[in-house]
């Protein structure tokens, strides 16, 4: 008996995943050298051909152009073992391999993928191996350069590519380094992802579009136990169905038991014009990113937008600069209803955002027991509800509204290492010397290029105390005599619409800084001279000498000028005021 039941179960396992194809069985050599990308297709075929089975990527690195998954086909990448992306774009597929694919002038990618899996069934992605995009050979220039974003001579598009796709697997796998999107699930159904760890290069290089995990207009997807660390979006919720031959909505996704950090979102729900419906996010933890969950209808102004609702987010820690952006941005007819924030705790800098559309409010959003400082602004809500956890609804003028919108931009370019190197333990403080500064000119503004060209003035230590035009309201300089106090004495603040500029010419100051005190928008703020003042015990101390500055944002640094460490009594020292805009 014992015998037959043993027999029935290899049985079964063979029923299931077939017989195994090596790939070096089919020429693979796997010395991350040789180009292996004929032999795993080969073997590929072979088990497609065969009705099923495994294609076994044994350890090595298999240096790889783009290689077509088939119905039926377990692909399993085990351990040690690397597919890594050939820096040749002769080895990738033409954009127009089917019709659902595209390239992108503006977002200069051209359409390649590693792995693609084209209008397949029964399909299984496994490892615990590693799936490589050698993103470093597309992103970066032969003498080191960094391209800008939409400046690259060529790179491929999404690393894995399912599109139309039904009954998925992808599990207990490394996708490291895309130089585009992670993973894309495009037009599928019956998706299960589980235990991926998804990460791109996000400093030294930025992989600009670098997301996680895509999941567009496809239905039934369950993801689970998977840590993303991307330089883009780390999971995203799309309804753009314009390449599609099977249109359909993206809805009925669970998501759970995540780990999550981006300089971007670490969610994001939306872009295109369709339907994205019915999903659940719980059980997770965002870190180290700019926003924990974006929802936005419509990203381009030329279009309609897309409809969202029955969403909910519960069970999530954060430590994000902003929790929350619902906003139908160029939309005025998307819908954007019944959508729940349950049991949510952690930290924000700035408040938390829900903007319908004047013409199309957005209805029922519900907050119910979140611990989350700075609050919530509405407008064109219908039906808001914040109930339970320390969690309030506040209000936000035009200006302030406008200077959290450059704060979270300048987030964003720091967290993208666009802004160069900053001091370890200073949050967002750009610093540096004088005779340096131009290489910021260009990446924060016009009225920051003004600022900086005043700050470069030959006759700078000469200025006499007074106030120096520049720009009228938008941007203006002082020179000031400053009686020091020993650090970490003196008064901290912080601004809402303004950054400051912050140079001592005759002596050496220390100015205190740490990020906005959690508490900072509940006590009292002069709107008019846009500052207020708070204790900051936890201010670490920057050091500047005659010919160095320091640049302090509004929404995120608060400071503490005016500190010595060395027993200087008095400086005179120079302040440019600049108005926040929206970067060029």
């Amino acid at each position: 008996m014992r015998a037959t039941v043993l027999l029935a179960a290899l049985a079964l396992v063979a029923g299931v995943w077939g017989e195994v194809f090596d790939v070096r069985a089919f020429g693979a050599r796997g010395d991350g050298r040789t180009k292996d990308t004929a032999a795993i297709q080969r073997a590929v075929d072979a088990a497609h051909e065969a009705g099923g089975g495994t294609v076994e990527v044994p350890a090595g690195t298999y240096l790889s152009g783009s290689i077509f998954l088939k119905s039926n086909v377990d692909f399993h990448v085990g351990a040690g073992a690397t597919i890594l992306g050939s820096p040749d774009p002769a080895d990738y597929n033409p954009w127009d391999v089917c019709p659902q694919n595209w390239k992108s002038v503006n977002e200069s990618h051209q359409g390649g993928h590693l792995l693609l899996c084209i209008e397949q069934r029964n399909v299984t992605l496994r490892g615990p191996g590693r799936i490589d995009g050698n993103s470093r050979a597309f992103l970066v220039g032969p003498k080191g350069e960094r391209y800008p974003q939409g400046g690259f001579p060529w790179r491929p598009s999404q690393m894995v590519y399912f599109v139309e796709s039904e009954d998925i697997r992808i599990q207990d796998l490394e996708l490291a380094n895309s130089c585009y999107w992670s993973c894309f699930l495009h037009g599928c159904r019956r998706v299960f992802a589980r235990g991926l760890d998804i990460h791109n290069v996000r400093t030294g290089f930025h992989t600009h579009n670098g997301d996680g995990l895509d999941i567009d207009c496809s239905q039934h997807v369950t993801v689970s136990d998977c840590r993303i660390d991307t330089a883009d979006d780390c999971i995203t919720l799309r309804g753009d169905c314009r390449r599609l031959k099977r249109q359909q909505d993206c809805a009925f996704v669970t998501v759970s038991n995540c780990q999550l950090s981006s300089p971007c979102n670490a969610i994001r729900v939306g872009v295109g014009e369709g339907r994205v419906h019915d999903a659940t996010f719980s059980n997770i933890l965002v870190h180290n990113s700019r926003t924990a969950v974006n929802l936005v209808s419509s990203w381009n102004p030329k279009s309609r937008g897309v409809d969202i609702w029955n969403l909910s987010f519960s069970n999530f820690r954060v430590d994000a600069f902003l929790f929350c952006q619902l906003y139908s941005r160029y939309s005025r007819v998307a819908r954007f209803d019944d959508i729940v924030f349950s049991d949510i705790a952690g930290t924000q800098q700035v408040a938390s955002e829900v903007s319908g559309a004047p013409d199309r409010p957005a209805n029922r959003i519900v907050f119910r027991n979140v611990d989350l400082p700075h609050g919530v602004f509405a407008r064109n809500v219908e039906g808001l509800e914040v109930a339970g956890g320390t969690f309030r609804r506040v209000e936000l003028s035009e200006a302030e509204l406008a200077a959290r919108a450059q704060a979270l931009d300048t987030r964003r370019r720091v967290m993208w290492d666009e802004l160069g190197e900053r001091p370890a333990g200073l949050t967002n403080v750009l610093h540096g010397a004088i005779a340096d500064c131009a290489r910021w000119d260009g990446k924060l503004g016009a009225n920051f290029d003004k600022a900086l060209a005043f700050l470069r003035r030959p006759d700078l230590a000469t200025l006499p105390v007074g106030r120096y035009e520049i720009d009228g309201e938008n941007c203006w300089a002082m020179v000031q005599e400053a009686d020091l106090k020993p650090f970490p004495q003196a008064q901290g603040e912080a601004h809402r619409r303004y950054a400051d500029i912050q140079a001592p010419l005759t002596g050496p100051e220390t100015i205190g800084v740490c990020e906005l005190p959690r508490r900072a928008c509940e006590a009292p703020f002069d709107a008019e001279k846009d500052y207020g003042l708070y204790p900051l015990p936890k201010a670490a101390p920057l050091d500047l000498k005659p010919g160095e500055y320091a640049v302090f944002f509004p929404w995120i640094d608060a400071h503490m000028p005016g500190c010595t460490q060395d027993g200087t009594r008095k400086i005179r020292k120079l302040v440019i005021k600049v108005r926040m805009e929206d970067a060029e």
